[in-house]
This record gives structure tokens, sequence and C-alpha cells, in this order.
């Protein structure tokens, strides 16, 4: 299980990179039982758990802010300079910002990405390029490879969310 902020300058700088963690189970499969997930967000950092507060996947402090954490260049390939969106951000809480003000929860089960999670040339078959312009039509024209290996039974290869809840703190 992966958790990750996502949060940046522009779409094309993520600093996901810096703030993303992943849980793994031992011995088990997430689909074969129930599990429940948080996120807290507080004063003074966000993190996720898996069954309980205790067992933290990702913990982001906000210190000395996203800004910082991102490690984002001050200026593009081609001279555009890239700016800190967040540098007027005042108060006690401005090292949070962007999360200093509401965001969206993304529950998702994610396959592929052209990010570089997933690495070219690596020797494992993966069926599309990242630098390709088409990485989709790649990967679902070679279907007939990666999807005998998907469990028939949609609950075996899926996510099935039985409730969301969401308190605010006082």
């Amino acid at each position: 299980m992966h958790s990750t902020l996502h949060y940046g300058p522009s779409t094309l700088f993520d600093g996901y990179g810096w703030a993303t963690s992943a849980r793994n189970l031992w011995r088990k499969w997430y689909n074969q039982e129930s599990h429940t997930f948080g996120l807290e967000w507080t004063e003074d950092k966000l993190f996720t758990w898996e069954h309980t507060p205790v067992f933290k996947v990702l913990q982001a402090e906000y210190g000395k802010g996203f800004w910082n954490r991102g490690k984002f260049p001050y200026q593009m390939a081609n001279g555009t300079m890239v700016t800190n969106p967040w540098a007027g951000v005042q108060g006690k809480h401005a090292n949070a910002a962007p999360f200093d003000q509401e965001f969206f929860l993304i529950l998702n089960v994610a396959i592929g990405g052209t990010n570089g999670y997933f690495k070219d040339g690596l020797g494992d078959d993966k069926p599309w390029s990242n630098d390709a312009k088409n990485a989709r039509a790649q990967f679902w024209e070679a279907r007939n490879k990666w999807l005998p290996t998907w469990p028939q039974d949609p609950k075996q290869r899926g996510m099935e969310i039985e409730y969301v809840k969401m308190w605010q703190k006082c």
C-alpha cells in the first residue's frame, strides 16, 4: 500500500518523490481481509496509517515547507523561471501550504505510469516506454501478455471500499 502527497508549482513539477512511502504485508495479500487505513491532518504534519495510527505509512512534517521539500528547480530548461506558488502564504501555518487548505483524497488501484516509477530497460518486458507519446496505446496493444496474469475474479484484482469516514478535530 502506497501513500503519496502530490504537490508542486505546476503539473510539470510534482514533489511526490519526496512525500511517498509504502507498507507491505508479510505472508498475506491486501485482498485476503478488510483493512482500515487513515489519514491524519494535524497542525504540524500529515500522516497516513494502516490498522491503527501506530502503524504509520507516510509522515510528512511541515518543517521548512513543501517548496523546500520538493527540491523544485528555480528555472526550466528553456529558461522560464519556476516560482514558489506558496511564497505569499503568511501565518503560523505557512509551511503547511499547499496543505493549509482543503485538498482531494484519491483512493485507487494504479498500474503503469510514465513518471519513472516503472523504469525502462530492466529486462522485465514492460509493455510501454516512459518516453513514448502513445504509452497507453502501447500498454493496451500488449494486453495479450499482461491480461492473462490478472485474476478473473474482480474481487481478487481490484479494491473494494466498504466506507470512507471523515472527522474534523476541534
